[in-house]
């Protein structure tokens, strides 16, 4: 795990996990920090999947939602995913007002968005002999 200024980050498997609520307000002071901190783990060749936890942030400005369209279309463009987790209630309004909620794929918990991101392998079925 590392840290960047202003978010920490774990890769887990091929996931590149950013957590975001060591700054509760996202602000416009922050926008573009923090983009350009998601833009260097972006930038990485090992970075297939990119999850974004909200968990701890309660303030989210327009600039930084516009920031995270931009990154949003960035990955796309290279063939990368993107999946959102830990967005709380009033986040989560604000991204149904702003019908971001149909642009990203938020789940609840980071635990199962791991699990959507990359799945778990079937069990493997014991043959009989």
């Amino acid at each position: 795990m590392f840290t960047c200024h202003d978010v920490q980050v774990e890769k887990n498997g091929d996931v590149f996990v950013v957590r975001l609520g060591k700054q509760p307000a996202l602000d416009d002071l922050t926008a573009d920090t923090i983009r350009d901190e998601l833009l260097g783990v972006v930038e990485r060749p090992d970075c297939n999947y990119l999850l974004l936890d909200f968990l701890g942030v309660e303030l989210l400005a327009s600039a930084m939602l516009a920031k995270l369209v931009g990154l949003r279309r960035k990955m796309e463009s290279k063939g990368q995913r993107l999946r959102l987790c830990g967005i709380g209630s009033h986040l989560r309004s604000v991204f149904a007002r702003t019908k971001l909620d149909r642009l990203f794929d938020i789940t609840d918990t980071e635990a199962d968005a791991l699990k959507v991101v990359v799945p778990q392998s079937p069990p493997v079925a014991e043959t009989a002999i």
